[in-house]
C-alpha cells in the first residue's frame, strides 16, 4: 500500500456537475485481501500452535497480501526481486509491536525472504514471498476489526483529499466505479494464456479480483497523473470491460511524449522559432520515431526498440548515460530543444519526466476530460484516462476524438489522433 499524493495545479474547465452517484462511491467496508491458499493454512496452523491469547491472523496474511500486490501491480517493482514495505505505512495498518515477530516468524517459517537493505529517508527494506506461496489463488475477506477500521479511515481519509482536487478528477473516481469486468472469462483466458509465465499470470489475477470485488484504485501521483484499476490492467483484458453493457475504447495520441514536449516549449522566447516550428511539424505528423528510424536505416519493425532508446537516453535517462548516436541524431536537428532538456534534467535526470507528466496530465485531465464532462452534461457520460489517452464507451469515440483534437487546436497544433476498441 503506496500513499496517495495529491496536488491540485491543473487548469480545468468548470461549470460541470459531478454525477450524482452517491450510493456508488459510498466507501466500501469489506476489505479483502489475496493470497495463497496453502499460506492461510500454514498461517493458521502455526499461530494455533502457539495458543496465543489475541488471534493476529490476519496482520500475518495483509503482511504478505502487500508483498505479493506490490511485486505483480506495481511498475516500480516490476523487474526488482524484492518489493519495499514502507514501515510506517504497514504499522499503521498493522500491530507495530507485533510487527518484528510477525516478520520474523514469516523468515522462519520460509514464507517470505528479505534483502535485508534499510538506508534511512531512501530504501525501506525489501520482501518477495517464496515458493510456493507466491501464487495468489484465494482471496478472503478480513475479519479483523482494528485492521478494518484502519483501512476504512484511510479510505475515508483519501475521499476527503481527493474532494479538494479539481472537479474533473472527482468524476474520474466516481466515473471509474461504473466499469464492470466479465471477470469469469477474464480468468479463463489467464489460465489459458499465462499460466506458465508467473508474473504475468499473478499480475493479471490481482487485476481481476479488484474488478470483481469492487476494490476500486484511485491514486494520484505527484504529476497529477490518476492510477487506477484500468491504468494497471494489461492491454489485451481490456475486452473484458464494460460500461452499461457497452464495449470501450480509446483515443490515442501519436508519439504522445514528444508532443507534449512541445506544449512545454511552444511559448519558450530562448527556443528560436523556426526550430520549434520544424519540431512541432516533426511531432504532428507523427514521424518523430521514424526521423531515428530512417537516420539509422533501421526497418518498421524496430519502432518500439527505438521508442525505447530514445526515451531512455533522450528523455528520461541520466546525461551521462546517453547513447551518442541519437543525442547526435536529435542535437543535430534539434540544438536548442536538447539544451532546454539538460537544462531541465540538471542536477536530477528524473524532473524531465514529471515535468512532461505534468503537461500531459494538465492537457488531458485539465482540458480535454472536463470539456467532454461538459458536452455530455445531461447524460453524465462515462470518461476514464489511461495516462495520455481518453477512455470512453464505443458510442462516444468519434466525439471523443473531435473533443482532444478541438483542444490541441486551442494550443496551436493538431497531431494524429488513433481511435481503437478494447
Amino acid at each position: 500500500m503506496t500513499r496517495n499524493e495529491y496536488s491540485s495545479n491543473s487548469t480545468i474547465h468548470s461549470g460541470f456537475n459531478t454525477p450524482n452517484t452517491t450510493a456508488e462511491v459510498e466507501i466500501n467496508t469489506v476489505n479483502t485481501i489475496t493470497v495463497n491458499s496453502d499460506l492461510i493454512k500454514l498461517i493458521k496452523f502455526k499461530l494455533k500452535k502457539s495458543r496465543k491469547k489475541h488471534d493476529f491472523t490476519y496482520h500475518y496474511l495483509y503482511f504478505c497480501h502487500v508483498i505479493g500486490y506490490l511485486k505483480n501491480s506495481h511498475k516500480k517493482f516490476k523487474d526488482t526481486e524484492y518489493a519495499n514495505i514502507h514501515y510506517k505505512t504497514m504499522v499503521s495498518i498493522i500491530s507495530k509491536y507485533k510487527y518484528s515477530e510477525i516478520v520474523s516468524n514469516l523468515l522462519s517459517w520460509g514464507i517470505i525472504a528479505t534483502d535485508g537493505e534499510y538506508q534511512a529517508g531512501f530504501k525501506s527494506k525489501g520482501f518477495k514471498l517464496l515458493p510456493p506461496y507466491d501464487i495468489p489463488n484465494k482471496t478472503i475477506i478480513i475479519k479483523d476489526d482494528k485492521i478494518n477500521m484502519k483501512l476504512t479511515q484511510f479510505k475515508n481519509k483519501s475521499l476527503q483529499q481527493l474532494k479538494k482536487m479539481p472537479e474533473s478528477y472527482n468524476y474520474l473516481h466516481i466515473s471509474n466505479t461504473w466499469i464492470k469486468m466479465d471477470y469469469s472469462t477474464a480468468s479463463t483466458y489467464n489460465n489459458a494464456f499465462y499460466f506458465t509465465e508467473p508474473d504475468s499470470y499473478n499480475a493479471n489475477f490481482y487485476s481481476i479480483c479488484n474488478y470483481r470485488d469492487l476494490n476500486h484504485k484511485f491514486q494520484i501521483d505527484k504529476s497529477n497523473r490518476i492510477h487506477t484499476n484500468l491504468t494497471n490492467l494489461k492491454s489485451d483484458f481490456r475486452r473484458f470491460l464494460s460500461v452499461q453493457g457497452e464495449k470501450l475504447g480509446q483515443v490515442d495520441i501519436r508519439n504522445s511524449q514528444p508532443l507534449f514536449l512541445y506544449l512545454v516549449i511552444k511559448d519558450n522566447p530562448e527556443i528560436p522559432d523556426t526550430e520549434k516550428q520544424e519540431y512541432r511539424q516533426l511531432v504532428e505528423e507523427g514521424r518523430f520515431y521514424e526521423m531515428f528510424m530512417e537516420k539509422l536505416n533501421l526497418t518498421a519493425d524496430k519502432r518500439k526498440e527505438v521508442k525505447e532508446m530514445t526515451y531512455k537516453y533522450i528523455f528520461y535517462g541520466e546525461s551521462r548515460n546517453i547513447d551518442k548516436k541519437y543525442l547526435n541524431i536529435f542535437s543535430e536537428k534539434f540544438p536548442n530543444i536538447l539544451g532546454f532538456i539538460n537544462q531541465i534534467k540538471n542536477p536530477d535526470y528524473k524532473q524531465f519526466a514529471i515535468l512532461l507528466q505534468k503537461a500531459e496530465s494538465r492537457f488531458v485531465i485539465g482540458k480535454v476530460v472536463p470539456e467532454f464532462i461538459q458536452r455530455n452534461s445531461t447524460t453524465q457520460e462515462f470518461v476514464s484516462t489511461i495516462h495520455d489517452s481518453i477512455v470512453v464507451k464505443a458510442s462516444k469515440l468519434k466525439e471523443a476524438k473531435q473533443v482532444m483534437q478541438e483542444c490541441f487546436m486551442l494550443e496551436g497544433i493538431e497531431p494524429k489522433l488513433e481511435l481503437s476498441l478494447f
